[in-house]
């Protein structure tokens, strides 16, 4: 990288609130479970189905934009990615696992995350940034 040039790595997804309400009925808790860690899921609780089915649309749609922006994923797990935030605060990435360990790889050493929801559709997206001392190995502190 040349002198001041700043690396980043970019993920976006799309999720359709209709097919996660059908996910939430059919499958609820199990799939609530295999998605999301116990702190993401204690965060998510409160307020009626739909608004549910939105966090949670939300919520997937950022952790499938963090997977394309790690691209490859394999051996990711939905559990090396945490997503806490929203709904008035800032969101943030929390990495764990093979997650961390193909960021790094990549030197990205910060997250910016944003997502939305509206006319049944959830949108996130997600800039991985790492500056120069981080691209030659620097020992900035991990998120």
């Amino acid at each position: 990288m040349k002198g001041g040039e700043i690396k980043l790595g970019h993920g976006i997804d799309l999720v359709d609130i209709g097919r996660m309400e059908g996910i939430l009925r059919r499958w609820g808790e199990r799939f609530l479970d295999r998605i999301f860690t116990r702190r993401e899921r204690e965060e998510l609780r409160g307020g009626n189905f739909r608004r549910l089915s939105e966090r949670v649309a939300a919520r997937f749609a950022a952790k499938e934009a963090v997977m394309k922006m790690l691209s490859p994923k394999e051996g990711i797990s939905w559990h090396d990615i945490e997503i806490f935030g929203g709904g008035g605060r800032a969101p943030e990435i929390w990495l764990s696992g093979r997650a961390l360990e193909l960021a790094r790889r990549r030197g990205l050493r910060d997250f910016v995350l944003s997502f939305s929801h509206s006319g049944g559709i959830a949108v996130a997206s997600v800039v991985g940034v790492c500056d120069e001392a981080a691209s030659r190995g620097g020992d900035e502190e991990d998120r």
